[in-house]
């Protein structure tokens, strides 16, 4: 998929983002980075902490090409992605889970069967 403002890194801007499912593991690894940042065991988080917990799974669903992985932080995503391009990511993801869940329940349709 194509950002509309793209993340800047290193003075240029990268537009190009690959998302996918979170899975187990990337879940694990997401509640580890919340874990690390000293979210996990607040009972009240502000707005920024709140958004870092979310940046920590989408940096799980996400790849920007040209950025290496290791540079796509919940803490670099807070600071660098646009509101917009965030809205547009999310509703990427959603359409791919829509797209296998509407994948598996075709496969088993009584109908096409």
């Amino acid at each position: 998929m194509r950002l509309l403002l793209g993340i800047p890194y290193l003075g240029n801007r990268y537009f190009d983002v690959e998302v996918r499912l979170l899975t187990l593991g990337g879940e694990c690894a997401a509640l580890d980075t919340v874990a690390e940042l000293g979210l996990a065991e607040k009972e009240t988080l502000n707005t920024a902490e709140r958004m870092l917990v979310d940046l920590a799974y989408l940096c799980e669903q996400i790849e920007v090409k040209g950025i290496a992985k290791a540079k796509i932080t919940p803490e670099f995503l807070l600071d660098n992605l646009a509101t917009d391009d965030y809205t547009l990511i999310n509703e990427a993801i959603a359409e791919l889970r829509k797209k296998h869940i509407d994948a598996g329940e075709s496969l088993h349709n009584p109908e096409t069967e």
